[in-house]
């Protein structure tokens, strides 16, 4: 999953949603983005899914905690 056209309240929610812990955001950035950063949501590790009705979904990538610390430090 790659999110695109997401303000950084919406990033921050889902973050705190899939994380299951806070998150906040301290950047005072506003509008939307293209995030380039490349993770499988939670609960989509947890279980099997359908790939067809989720195609877009890769669960060879990593969870959103290791993603941003890979990808983003």
């Amino acid at each position: 999953m790659n999110p695109r056209g997401l303000e950084l309240p919406q990033l921050v929610l889902f973050a705190s949603r899939d994380l299951g812990r806070p998150a906040a955001d301290e950047t005072g950035l506003t509008g939307a983005f293209d995030w380039d950063l490349t993770f499988t949501p939670q609960s989509f590790l947890v279980r099997p899914f359908d790939r067809e009705r989720f195609p877009w979904i890769d669960p060879d990538t990593p969870g959103l905690a290791s993603a941003l610390e890979e990808q983003w430090g």
